[in-house]
């Protein structure tokens, strides 16, 4: 209490600071006390705000933990006989059409619908035919030796015929429904020629597009169908006698690169993948760089395909069946088994849900050719195994 009682300026100024120190003292050292207990319990009577949601957060995954990949394709359907040439698919990638048939002297027009499942044939025999179906998936175009003709799908009705030589390719040009490219090869040259159909019942006009010196093994157009890839083998030339991509503007018809290789295919943009004893090599088309090499391990890739988005890139190699692979990083995503000696054929459908893969033997009599489809899934079902019943012959 010396301090309440030491004199200050004021008559109230000690009792003022007495008082405030005695209560802060007890404050202090006493235990709290409820004076009303109504005013300790108010809390529960206040309400609270609701908790607020939290921020939702994708869970992080580990550098351990690979990805989740998408579904790998699974055999939908698959079909053996004696010779399968060309695929293609329609523009919905609801059918796919070929060309096979027993013996050699009895091969047709093929078309596989495969939400139905239902089957087809009919056409005149025909020989090595490639075909394409129109933009509006509603006729086929089918080159063959010597002829090239034009189908209407909903009766099986022949539009059209045409004289030429061996149309070995025939694709439309992207975004145009009148006028598609025939490539013709030969052995000494292969010219590539621009069909314009005026109608389709009318007579056609043949317009010479270019000419390709060598054997034509492939050809491929970008996706706005300005760039033209061509693979060629030269035979007995002294100057050379090799494998060669070229790679055509088709505005000025001038070649604007060359490339080794036996295979080639455009994928997004202008990217152009080309096959080659050495491996898989990525090209910018446009201007000759090239920008990814993958190994393609043993065996020769000989066959090379990109999917419609071209993220996926397949090829078929003897010793490795066909491997599809991450266009970006070259990482191989899965392998496809079931297939004979040789792959001839590797066709993604425009929407990338289906795979379609021929292939047949080497050195073997009877000859045998095996097509099979593939399709994305997460849990896939034995595979359905055709036969020649299940195409009905047209009436």
């Amino acid at each position: 209490m010396g301090v309440c009682m030491k004199k200050g300026t004021g008559w109230a100024s000690p009792w003022i600071i007495c008082l405030f120190l005695f209560f802060s003292s007890a404050a202090c050292n006493a235990a709290p006390l409820s004076i009303n207990p109504t005013v300790a319990d108010r809390t529960s009577a206040i309400p609270l705000p609701a908790a607020l949601p939290s921020p939702s957060r994708a869970p992080v995954t580990p550098s351990s933990t690979p990805l989740k990949r998408e579904p790998e394709y699974h055999a939908l359907l698959s079909w053996r006989t004696t010779r399968i040439m060309g695929l293609a698919w329609s523009p919905d990638s609801q059918r796919l059409a070929t060309v096979a048939g027993d013996t050699l002297d009895d091969t047709h027009i093929h078309l596989i619908d495969l939400v139905s499942l239902h089957g087809s044939r009919f056409s005149e025999p025909a020989y090595d035919a490639a075909s394409t179906f129109s933009p509006d998936g509603q006729e086929l175009v089918v080159g063959s030796l010597g002829v090239l003709e034009v189908w209407k799908l909903s009766d099986q009705a022949l539009l059209g015929r045409a004289p030429g030589n061996h149309a070995f390719f025939v694709t439309y040009f992207p975004g145009r429904s009148d006028s598609f490219m025939v490539a013709t090869a030969s052995l000494d040259n292969s010219p590539v020629e621009t069909l314009s159909l005026q109608s389709v019942d009318s007579t056609w006009d043949f317009q010479p597009f270019l000419e390709v010196k060598g054997y034509l093994r492939n050809i491929s157009l970008n996706a706005n169908g300005s760039l033209l890839a061509t693979a060629i083998k030269y035979f007995d030339n002294a100057a050379d006698n090799g494998e060669h991509v070229l790679v055509w503007d088709l505005a000025s018809k001038k070649q604007i690169c060359r490339f080794g290789g036996m295979n080639v295919a455009f994928g997004a943009a202008d990217t152009l993948g080309t096959a080659a004893s050495d491996g898989i090599s990525l090209w910018d088309a446009r201007t000759c760089v090239l920008v990814k090499h993958f190994s393609a391990g043993p065996g020769y890739p000989y066959t090379i395909t990109f999917s419609p988005d071209g993220k996926l890139l397949a090829f078929a190699s003897g010793k490795n069946g066909i491997v599809i692979l991450d266009a970006s990083s070259g990482e191989v995503l899965q392998n496809l088994d079931g297939l004979l000696d040789y792959a001839e054929y590797i066709r993604f459908s425009p929407d990338g849900r289906f795979l379609a893969t021929v292939s047949r033997t080497l050195d073997q009599t009877p000859n045998e050719a095996v097509l099979i489809v593939w399709k994305t899934s997460d849990d896939p079902l034995p595979p359905i195994e055709l036969s020649t019943a299940f195409f009905e012959t047209a009436k």
